[in-house]
């Protein structure tokens, strides 16, 4: 169900056409359930690493290359806008990645991000086929 609603949620936010995420809200887009989903799973894992309910060494490992891909993606540029509680959770997060994830991990995690984020902008650009 997860991985269902991050790959048709990722779908949705390429395209980005919707603005952000309380402009997506008010268009009635079905697709804006599964980045909700998606969300509410990132603010649950930062809920839990901020109350020690789970084991941090496996956290970076297990969701930071894509929690990365959808902080570039979606969070930074259509949540922050907002001003909601849920970027303060994105926020937080982000963070804390970037202090408990090996350096090395972090940076690749970001080159993959910006390497997708340019190609979406070719897309859009029409420069990619």
């Amino acid at each position: 169900m997860m991985w269902k609603a991050r790959i048709d949620g990722g779908k949705l936010v390429q395209q980005g056409t919707h603005g952000t995420l309380d402009q997506l809200d008010r268009t009635a887009n079905p697709g804006a359930r599964n980045i909700w989903m998606v969300i509410g799973f990132y603010r649950r894992l930062a809920l839990a690493i901020n109350n020690k309910q789970i084991n941090e060494d496996l956290v970076p490992v297990l969701f930071g290359d894509n929690f990365i891909w959808w902080y570039h993606h979606c969070f930074k540029n259509q949540l922050e806008p907002t001003g909601w509680e849920s970027w303060d959770r994105m926020k937080y997060l982000k963070s804390w990645l970037a202090r408990k994830a090996k350096p090395e991990d972090l940076r690749a995690w970001e080159i993959r991000a910006e390497k997708y984020l340019i190609k979406d902008k070719q897309n859009d650009q029409g420069l990619i086929p």
